[in-house]
């Protein structure tokens, strides 16, 4: 009796333990993310490639964060920091990763190398099952609206947007990476690249480049197909600024496919210029399209007021060198000075206009989601910055601008004053976390001609001399929608 009575005082120590600690107030989550699919990922074999340098641009800046290494417990509660709302314990760590017990699997067994041309194609195939995670199956992948190959002379790119998620109670990141590696392993759909839209290590970020979140939320997960090598060319979300923005960039130094040279960057993807075939045959004019990738919360440093860190979120977890006046001047005066150039560097010492200019960055210029609204008035700082974003791009006449941060899927379109351009704002934050509710369309207005908040995916981009498709492409493999911007039109609705 003695002996029962003793164990269970010590399972009510321990449970009443339990509960302190899934209360802490370390634990953090997006506010307003409901929790939706549960998700688990499998071990998976890295493979690095050799990086490149081609056709990568930044400014001269002084961004690299004097002690971005800080301990967890340097993350003290932060004014605009939502307590996490249900019960995942992420205790003292700032990184947290719960895994489930499949996560825990043994990686696939090493295949050897594929680069022999004597090797039989059968002997290829199993090579490659071996390398493939076993949980990568394609088979039922697209059973409705599968994403269309790229077509001839187009360029094609994927955006992913809030999708370091995996080991987070309710998030869907494994069904996601399956989607998009199915959709684009095989030579007639693989991407030029990937673009990331941000936050890409929930809930803090990373603490160093030995991070093990590097490998279970990016390489266990999205490197687990290995015809799929399209390098990433990451953004930065307010979830990365609460960790180190100088590890993300550190990491790419031993992982050729992350390609993030600096928080901010422009470069130029470009597809063969005109000329003929074999035969004579014309093949069409060339297509080059810059994406201008931008740093959102280094932006907003502009804007806080009365101090750096007033009116933004999270703003007790910012790094000044990275986030404050100066850097944020810095940013603002480099992004007006590619935007008014209307070449773009090609490389070789050449400049040519670009076919198509796109502008990447975390947050959206235009929300059709509830989140959005209370937004603009809970942080002055994230309003002041998206009007004045969103007016730069529309002056210089952008083509699109691509985000992530709302959990849905959204397009907008809003027309220079003078008739001469439209600019296109396109969300896709689907990416796994919890997705937002939305606004009534009543409320929204106008200029959103699509939003949905009812599934998670990824986005393809196929893109042109004529026109720039974009597919919503959810976790089952299928499209759900599909805009297209015509290169002659200059209204929204053309």
């Amino acid at each position: 009796m003695a002996r029962k009575t003793f164990a269970c005082v010590f399972a009510l120590v321990f449970i009443s333990a339990a509960y302190v600690r899934t209360t802490s107030a370390d634990q953090w989550v997006e506010d307003e993310a409901s929790a939706t699919n549960a998700a688990s990922g499998l071990r998976g074999e890295r493979r690095p490639l050799a990086r490149s340098s081609s056709s990568s641009s930044s400014d001269p800046q002084r961004w690299v964060e004097d002690d971005a290494r800080r301990a967890p417990e340097a993350r003290s509660a932060s004014p605009n920091a939502p307590i996490l709302e249900d019960d995942v314990n992420f205790g003292a760590s700032a990184h947290p990763l719960i895994l489930t017990d499949d996560d825990r699997d043994a990686p696939p067994p090493r295949a050897p190398p594929l680069d022999d041309d004597g090797v039989e194609p059968e002997a290829r195939d199993r090579a490659l099952d071996a390398r493939r995670a076993p949980w990568l199956n394609c088979d039922d992948l697209g059973a409705t609206t599968p994403l269309p190959p790229t077509p001839p002379k187009t360029l094609s790119f994927f955006t992913l947007g809030d999708w370091g998620v995996r080991g987070l109670r309710g998030t869907d990141s494994r069904a996601v990476a399956r989607a998009m590696l199915c959709s684009g392993k095989d030579p007639a759909s693989l991407p030029r690249f990937v673009a990331t839209l941000g936050d890409n290590f929930y809930q803090s970020g990373v603490r160093d480049v030995d991070d093990a979140q590097f490998k279970e939320k990016f390489e266990d997960v999205f490197e687990t197909e290995p015809t799929f090598i399209s390098p990433w060319y990451p953004a930065l979300g307010d979830h990365d600024h609460r960790g180190s923005v100088a590890a993300q960039v550190e990491y790419g130094d031993r992982n050729g496919r992350w390609r993030m040279p600096s928080p901010y960057y422009a470069r130029v993807e470009r597809l063969k210029p005109a000329g003929v075939d074999a035969n004579g045959a014309d093949l069409g004019a060339g297509v080059t399209v810059q994406t201008i990738v931008v740093d959102w919360i280094g932006l907003e440093g502009k804007h806080a007021s009365p101090g750096w860190r007033d009116g933004r979120r999270f703003g007790g977890d910012l790094n000044k060198n990275v986030a404050g006046y100066d850097a944020a001047n810095a940013q603002w005066a480099w992004l007006e000075r590619v935007l008014s150039d209307a070449t773009a560097d090609i490389g070789g010492g050449k400049a040519e206009k670009p076919t198509w200019r796109v502008v990447i960055g975390h947050r959206p210029l235009m929300s059709a989601s509830e989140r959005g609204k209370r937004d603009d008035a809970k942080y002055p700082a994230e309003a002041k910055t998206r009007r004045a974003l969103r007016e730069l791009l529309v002056k210089h006449g952008v083509d699109a601008w691509i985000n992530g941060h709302d959990h849905t899927a959204q397009v907008a379109c809003v027309e220079r004053d003078d008739g001469e351009s439209a600019t296109r704002f396109i969300t896709n934050g689907i990416g796994g976390y919890g997705l937002h509710a939305l606004r009534s369309e009543r409320e929204r207005g106008d200029a959103f001609t699509y939003a949905d908040s009812s599934y998670h995916g990824f986005a393809a981009h196929h893109v042109n001399a004529t026109s720039f498709t974009t597919y919503f492409v959810d976790n089952a493999g299928n499209v759900r929608h599909a805009s297209v911007i015509r290169r002659d039109a200059k209204r929204c609705g053309a």
